[in-house]
């Protein structure tokens, strides 16, 4: 294992190093890593509650380090600096000063979007979205943006039920929804007969998507091919490996054989199909969310994401939901590619979530996939 590297990781994963190093009790709860530049990663306090970023910076990196902290000055915002072994960095500061995210929360505060001194934040994810509850409403605050977003917002609004989106969209980098209230259907509370119905609703929800028919303008600017299942895992690969060579040999032989994703450009998709992406409003109604990665694409990519993402009875209960509303259950072959190229996708989550456990998880998980590799053949 690089020594520098696994410095890095182990700083940010053990919460009494990161502490330490910080000299308040902090703990990483998103992970973000760039071989050779930097690992990034949003904290938490000793309550769980989002409390600020934190990255490890090489030195060819230093630059950026100087330029964060220069435009966080401009902006009347803290950042700090200290040296670590290796010729290491480790450089760290409140939400409001994420490197790629503070002058979007800057312009959204002074449009009156947002408020940092009252919000509260749901999700940090280091240097490339913000997702707080803010004066009643919900802000999604994006280093990306796609040109076709409103567009596919405003379709969105009329062909299936999502969050009501309350700004003008004038700010390409913010987005203003009603807050919904209630929870997703990774955390649902309900009785366990509640959230299978839940789950079956969802299925039907996903086939009206995909069985929508967006204008022209929108399908054209969504047209994008599917990530490249082996590629995907190459670069998982060439990141894992560097902090565990077995887990990256492993990873390196299943790219091998693992085959493309199911292609064909027949529907809009989600592209990140999962329970979390199903909110429960306050009064029962289901709502699809986030829609950041929606392309075209073929259908049986979002039945795969979302049936990895769940137990077995929910995910039975989405598959019936789905056909019972239409939607075409992929075949043995396809629906092998799809789950394979999910899994592809989720592979490195544990360490993406900063879980200490990251590598008996990735494991578990490659087991799961070599296991399954046959049935794509």
């Amino acid at each position: 294992m690089n020594e520098s590297m696994s410095l890095a990781i182990s700083t940010l994963l053990d919460p009494e190093r990161l502490s330490g190093a910080l000299g308040e009790a902090r703990a990483a709860s998103r992970v973000r890593i760039k071989p050779g530049v930097s690992v990034s990663a949003s904290l938490v306090d000793a309550d769980g509650v989002p409390a600020g970023w934190a990255r490890i910076l090489w030195p060819a990196a230093r630059p950026k380090a100087d330029k964060t902290a220069r435009k966080a000055r401009s902006l009347g915002l803290p950042t700090r600096i200290r040296p670590l072994p290796f010729d290491l960095r480790i450089q760290w500061g409140g939400v409001e000063s994420d490197p790629a995210l503070m002058t979007h929360i800057a312009r959204a505060a002074a449009a009156g979007s947002v408020d940092p001194a009252t919000w509260s934040i749901l999700r940090h994810n280091p240097l490339r979205r913000i997702v707080a509850r803010s004066g009643g409403t919900i802000v999604r605050i994006r280093t990306h943006s796609r040109r076709v977003d409103t567009a596919l917002g405003r379709y969105l609004q009329e062909a299936i039920p999502v969050p009501e989106r309350l700004d003008d969209a004038a700010d390409p980098h913010v987005c203003v929804l009603s807050d919904a209230g209630g929870c997703d259907l990774s955390t649902p509370r309900g009785s366990a007969e509640q959230v299978l119905s839940w789950n079956e609703e969802a299925g039907g929800l996903f086939a009206r998507l995909h069985a929508s028919a967006p204008p022209l303008h929108v399908r054209a600017a969504l047209a994008a091919p599917a990530p490249s299942t082996p590629d995907t895992l190459r670069v998982h690969a060439a990141i894992i490996g560097a902090l565990d060579a077995d887990l990256g040999a492993r990873i390196e032989a299943l790219a091998r054989v693992a085959p493309e994703a199911p292609g064909g450009a027949c529907a809009i998709i989600h592209a990140d199909a999962s329970p979390d992406q199903v909110l429960v409003s306050g009064s029962g109604r289901l709502l699809l969310a986030d829609f950041d990665r929606a392309r075209m694409g073929n259908a049986a990519l979002d039945v795969a994401s979302y049936t990895a993402a769940t137990g077995p009875d929910a995910a039975s209960a989405f598959l019936r939901g789905y056909e019972q509303a239409g939607g075409c259950i992929p075949d043995e072959v396809t629906m092998a590619a799809a789950l394979l190229h999910a899994r592809a996708l989720s592979l490195a989550d544990p360490l993406r979530e900063a879980r200490p456990d990251w590598a008996l998880r990735v494991g578990q998980s490659l087991d799961l996939m070599e296991e399954n590799t046959h049935g794509t053949h």
